[in-house]
């Protein structure tokens, strides 16, 4: 079994990149939680105050439709996406983990050191700024190399391998795959900066957008639109990933114990996989 704690420590430290602390674990909050607010955890009042540890623990990007049967599995602890149709008082024995922003910012297409590393770009990576309409700057994307050209077809089904598909690709004129920009939005202005500061060979991004696959035609831009529900099954996994690696020292105590985490990529139960894993 893991504790609660460590889990907890474990997921903000994958999203956001830095530990949290832990001191507000034992304030149970009757109300959903607003979308800004990460790292969010909630108990059940059923929950006792002295269960802490974890040994079968939940990933899902909604709230399945089957409360009660998903439920049936005894979770002690669940990490849920989307979490706004969540009635925290039907999950009377777990403790409840979201991300709502924060995971589609660091832990889909964006700037994402894990995925790019699974896509072969060299370190290190550009980091792409975009401000908002209310003035607020923050990190959409990032640009990398790949160590020699690759051919279109070929990486296009390694990327397809990564998020098990896509919506569409293009390859608009581009033979080979150098420089590559992963991007959390797809539009025109944005195909505009990527091939004039940065030129790159191939755009991969979640949502496919009729209006930039135009542009980037004109721009000779390759492009993999891999789909919105792929880039977040992506990230779910990448999450169990890390929850169920090697601990590390700090965690000694829990060393030779068994989490086992599945994963939940629809609302319905029969999507769920398994995996077990020693953490040591």
């Amino acid at each position: 079994m893991v504790h609660i704690d460590t889990i907890l420590q474990r997921v903000s430290s994958r999203i956001l990149g830095r530990t949290v602390s832990t001191t507000d674990r034992s304030k149970f909050v009757w109300r959903l939680p607003q979308r800004t607010n990460f790292p969010s955890l909630f108990a059940s009042e059923k929950v006792p105050q002295n269960t802490r540890d974890v040994s079968h623990m939940l990933l899902a990007l909604e709230p399945p439709d089957d409360n009660h049967k998903v439920w049936d599995n005894n979770y002690e602890a669940v990490f849920i996406h989307r979490p706004f149709d969540l009635h925290l008082r039907a999950f009377r024995n777990s403790y409840i983990l979201w991300s709502h922003d924060d995971f589609d910012n660091n832990m889909t297409v964006g700037y994402n050191p894990a995925l790019a590393a699974d896509l072969q770009l060299l370190q290190p990576l550009e980091e792409v700024l975009w401000t908002n309409k209310r003035g607020v700057e923050r990190r959409i994307g990032m640009v990398g190399r790949l160590d020699s050209p690759h051919a279109f077809g070929a990486y296009r089904r390694q990327v397809e391998d990564i998020f098990e598909g896509s919506d569409a690709s293009k390859a608009n004129s581009v033979p080979h795959v150098r420089k590559v920009a992963v991007m959390g939005a797809f539009n025109p202005s944005l195909l505009h900066r990527m091939k004039s500061e940065h030129d790159v060979d191939l755009y991969i991004t979640g949502q496919v957008r009729p209006a930039a696959l135009e542009v980037a035609k004109e721009l000779n831009i390759a492009v993999i639109a891999v789909g919105h529900e792929r880039c977040e099954a992506y990230g779910l996994r990448s999450l169990a990933s890390s929850l169920t690696a090697h601990w590390d020292d700090s965690v000694q105590s829990e060393a030779m114990s068994e989490l086992e985490v599945d994963i939940l990529l629809s609302s319905k139960l029969t999507a769920v996989r398994s995996t077990h894993v020693q953490t040591t």
